[in-house]
């Protein structure tokens, strides 16, 4: 019976031990995230004329983007219009010379 109580003991020590072990194991990680992100702060430039650089070039690139669809859609409509002018003056000259 003394066997048993002992093996129990042995038991909850090593939980015990292992439950310490983890604990170490979040405050390292804890410790090391911390570092990185105090490390990422002091030695990243987000200052607040960069970040507002960053948005006007954003704020340009989409204009710039949208200026280019636009001349892009108006060229080719306008070509394709130009071209269907062509085929149906070209269609009406087929059919004058084939009635005549």
């Amino acid at each position: 019976m003394g066997n048993l109580f002992s093996k129990k003991v042995v038991f909850e020590n090593q939980v015990l031990a292992m439950e310490a072990r983890i604990s170490n194991m979040e405050s390292r990680i804890n410790k090391f995230i911390l570092a990185y992100s105090l490390y990422d702060k002091i030695f990243s430039s987000d200052t607040l004329s960069e970040k507002a650089m960053c948005f006007v070039y954003s704020f340009l690139i989409s204009i710039v983007f949208y200026t280019f669809a636009k001349l892009y859609r108006f060229t080719y409509c306008k070509l394709i219009y130009f071209d269907e002018k062509k085929l149906k003056k070209g269609n009406k000259n087929k059919i004058e010379t084939i009635d005549n």
